[in-house]
């Protein structure tokens, strides 16, 4: 569903950063839907709040160009 590999989802675990599996039978373990939405639309709302930073922080400013009638 979220296109990671277990080892990412395992570091991104080790630092709070995903949410927590629901134990199954062994080793298995399965992942609340609502809470993996959460996280992505919270991984959503940070690449939208970064590309507002890049855009107000931008040096050259406004990046609209006029062009004169010819």
């Amino acid at each position: 569903m979220v296109g990671l590999s277990r080892a990412t989802i395992w570091n991104l675990r080790q630092t709070g950063s995903f949410p927590e599996p629901v134990p199954l039978v062994g080793r298995r373990v399965a992942y609340v839907l609502g809470e993996l939405q959460d996280w992505m639309r919270s991984r959503i709302k940070d690449r939208e709040r970064l590309k507002s930073q890049n855009r107000t922080s931008s040096p050259e400013g406004d990046q609209t160009v006029d062009h004169p009638d010819t």
